[in-house]
């Protein structure tokens, strides 16, 4: 059964910020190690 278009966006838009947000935990991830390694 093939997507509507809108639910298609809406996925497209649904992954997008998910992407967005690892990207971001990601980097907070790597902030704390950094500060961890220099004290």
């Amino acid at each position: 059964m093939p997507l509507k278009a809108a639910d298609q966006s809406q996925l497209k838009a649904a992954f997008s910020l998910l992407k967005t947000e690892n990207k971001r935990h990601m980097a907070v991830e790597i902030d704390i190690f950094k500060k961890e390694v220099q004290t």
